[in-house]
This record gives C-alpha cells, structure tokens and sequence, in this order.
C-alpha cells in the first residue's frame, strides 16, 4: 500500500490506472520475488537445486510472467489464472468494465512497451529455455478473452520450440467460469480448477 492507503490507491487508479497502479505493482511484485525466494530457502531449508514453481493469480499472475524477464530466479514451472497477458489487455478490460475510455499518460506507455508476454516471447524462452508454463483463462470473465491467453501461450511455445523440441507451454479455457474463479459456494467442495493446478504443479515438482 501507498501511504495514504486504500484511498490514495483509489485515487492513482482513477487518475492513472496503467501508469501508477498495475505496472508499478506487478513490477515491484516481481522484483521482490528474488528476496522472497530467498527467504523462504532460509527458513524452511530449502535445497538450491529444489524446483521453483510461480502460481499467480490476475494481477499476480501478470507480475509472476513478468519475472521471466525482470529477475534471474529461472522457475521451472510458470501457472497463472485470469491474468492480463499485456498492459493493453489490462487497460482494455479496465475499461470495458468501468465505461471509460483511458488516457495514455507516459508512464503508461513506458508499461506498455515493457509487459507483453506475446511481444516478449522470444526473450522470456532466450532466458527461460526450459520453463513450463500453463495459463488458464475463464471462459466469461467480463475482463479477459480466452483467445488473449491463446495467442500468447501460442508465441511462447513458437519461442521455446528454438531450445526443446516439445514445450510444455499451453492455455486451457475454463469453460463457464468467471474471473473469481476460487470463490466456491461450497468451501469444502474446492474450487474448478483446483485439481487441474494441483497435479500440474506436483507433476512439475517431482519430476
């Protein structure tokens, strides 16, 4: 949080969504992800050669794909759900989902031109040659398409064909779902998508 807290949140979103809100969060996100990495290896004991496996969700999936190029971790695997593939995607849904049109300001376009997983392709499987990474999509979320997650994991895989011959890169719909997809009327039922994420990470972590 800012300091002025939530409200000052509020106010940058409404005077500057790309610019000060979401590209400064999933980028400080990413850059603190190094640390986190390495405090957690502290406490628990954590091997170095122990697989690191992201999961992000919407904006923490944005920030968990942006790592690929804006740290030196090198995941083994890569799962995010109902995250934004681009800073256009995210201004594209925030105003669809709010009527307004957005204004550019320049530290948006500075955003813009840093956080496109599809653009970035190349380099996210020059310095990650041999990650995984599976993105799922809602079918309706009022924000995001389908087709977006497609295209991008369609580049990364394109991308990471030049150093495996077979990537574990993919998009899977999550037919009728809506953005908030783990909120379950029935806590003890679990969400849709969580065995899907489940065994893809433990088949990732116990190679």
């Amino acid at each position: 949080m800012p300091p002025g807290g939530a409200d000052e949140l509020i106010r940058r979103q409404e005077n500057d969504y790309a610019g000060r809100v979401l590209y400064p969060a999933i980028l400080g996100a990413a850059h603190e992800l190094p640390q986190i990495v390495a405090s957690l290896a502290k406490t628990y004991g954590l091997s170095k050669s122990a697989p690191l496996i992201l999961f992000g969700f919407s904006a923490g999936g944005a920030a968990a794909m942006l790592s690929l190029i804006e740290t030196d971790l090198h995941p083994r695997a890569v799962l995010v759900v109902n995250s934004p593939m681009s800073v256009l995607q995210a201004v594209e849904s925030f105003e669809r989902q709010t009527g307004r049109t957005y204004t550019w300001s320049a530290k948006a376009k500075v955003a813009l031109r840093h956080y496109d997983v599809e653009k970035s392709a190349t380099r996210i499987a020059r310095l990650n040659p041999k990650v995984a990474i599976l993105i799922l999509q809602s079918e309706s979320d009022p924000g995001l398409s389908a087709a977006n997650a497609q295209a991008a994991a369609t580049a990364l895989k394109k991308a990471a064909s030049r150093y495996d011959s077979e990537p574990d890169v993919a998009a899977v719909t999550l037919r009728g779902a809506g953005h908030h997809v783990f909120e379950s009327p029935d806590s003890t039922s679990g969400s849709p998508p969580a065995p899907m994420i489940r065994d893809w990470i433990r088949r990732h972590a116990f190679t």
